[in-house]
């Protein structure tokens, strides 16, 4: 995808809260704008910089990552349109 276009919201994929699902959209334009370049580096670019804001507070980046999937399977395998309840603790 190029620069400024709009995310394609596949079938598959669970409704987010439509503010939650704005802040995301508007997360990932402005990294493309900023770097001038496609959605997909954009996203890149800012798990790249959440990865060095883990390093900076000493958070685990790839626990939180594993977890993440896990979140996503069980809002994909419930259907959920929210945030899951699973009963994750931060750390």
């Amino acid at each position: 995808m190029m620069l400024g276009a709009a995310l394609p919201r596949t079938r598959g994929m669970p409704n987010m809260k439509d503010e939650t699902m704005h802040l995301l959209e508007t997360a990932i334009e402005k990294y493309a704008t900023a770097g001038e370049t496609s959605t997909e580096a954009a996203i890149r670019d800012l798990l790249t910089d959440l990865r060095h804001y883990c390093d900076e507070h000493e958070i685990d980046f790839d626990d939180r990552l594993e977890g993440s999937l896990d979140v996503y399977l069980e809002e994909q395998d419930s259907g959920d349109n929210g945030r899951s309840e699973c009963g994750c603790q931060d750390r």
